[in-house]
This record gives structure tokens, sequence and C-alpha cells, in this order.
């Protein structure tokens, strides 16, 4: 490329004004074309892993695992579907619309543990347990996680992305900062 901008230089004396617009541009076009984002399925995908890894069954402390995956509702609105299993048998499951969660909130459970919470102050969250035939409403999800606090602020950031992908508005979670 440079051997060419030097060739193009030499046969029609550019001057330097217009090469350092031409360069401005073109190196702008290359920054903006390498931009990456991560995707709904990519994070759903990462998602997945990390808390197949790290979710935490409490108080029965027996071997959990979240699974996320979307789906539709009786009114063909996406939502998501977040189901717990504990000893690899499925134990609850919570479906919501992404824009339905208002926060994503972190609090230190009783063991020092750092647990991710998703509120939905309008109590959209349906709520099924295993065995149960009826299906209630609640306003929080809890995620239980045995995991060092960088990796559950990982975590938290891939949930909120999922979640602004769809339409959340999340509070900011730093109101006094400047």
């Amino acid at each position: 490329f440079w051997y060419w901008l030097y060739i193009f230089d030499n046969k029609y004396h550019l001057n330097k004004k217009f090469m350092k617009k031409y360069l401005i541009i073109l190196s702008l076009f290359f920054s903006i074309s390498n931009c990456f984002c991560q995707s709904e399925k990519e994070t759903i995908d990462f998602l997945n892993t990390k808390l197949s890894l790290y979710t935490q069954s409490f108080p029965m402390n027996s071997p959990a695992y979240r699974n996320i995956k979307t789906g539709f509702d009786e009114n063909s609105n996406k939502i998501f579907i977040f189901d717990l299993f504990v000893d690899n048998e499925f134990f609850s499951s919570e479906k919501f619309q992404g824009k339905q969660i208002n926060a994503v909130t972190l609090v230190r459970n009783g063991i020092g543990n750092l647990c991710i919470y998703l509120t939905s102050n309008d109590g959209l969250i349906l709520n099924k347990f295993y065995g149960d035939e009826k299906e209630t409403f609640k306003n929080e999800i809890r995620i239980l996680l045995n995991v060092k606090d960088e990796e559950v602020y990982r975590i938290k950031k891939a949930l909120e992305h999922l979640l602004k992908l769809n339409g959340a508005k999340l509070v900011d979670d730093n109101l006094f900062k400047n």
C-alpha cells in the first residue's frame, strides 16, 4: 500500500494537505470496518459456558447449572428462558422479555460470594418450578455464583449487553459518579 502511495505521489506530486486528509479518511474507514461487537448468540454461548461452570445451588449445595435460551411467547414476543438444573435435573425456569428487566445488580450473599440479581420493577418474570403446574410472576432472578469477583463482573457485563441488545433500559449502577 505504502509503495503504491509513494509511486502515486511521485507521479502526480500530491501536496501534504491532500495526503493528510486522504490518510485520515483511510484510517477512519479501516477503524470503523474493524469494529467488533458480540452478537446475541455469542453472548448467550459465553453466558451458558460460564453459568454451567460457576452456578451454585442454595441451600442444597448440590451441583447446579443454568441454561439460557430464547423463544417466543403466545403473542410472538421474543423471550429469554433461564432454566436451572440441580443434580442434572430440571429444577425451575424463568421467562421474560429483555425489555422487562430494569436492573442487573450485584449482591454479596451470606457466605461472601457475589450474586447477580436481574430485577423487573413490574414483576413480569414468569417462574415455574419442576412438578408445579402453576406459573407465578416474580420481580427478580437470583443467579448464585461460586467464582472470583472478576469473573462475576464479566458475567454481569455480558448479561447487561444481552439485555440491551433486546430493548432493556437498565438503571446505571453507579448513580453518584461524576
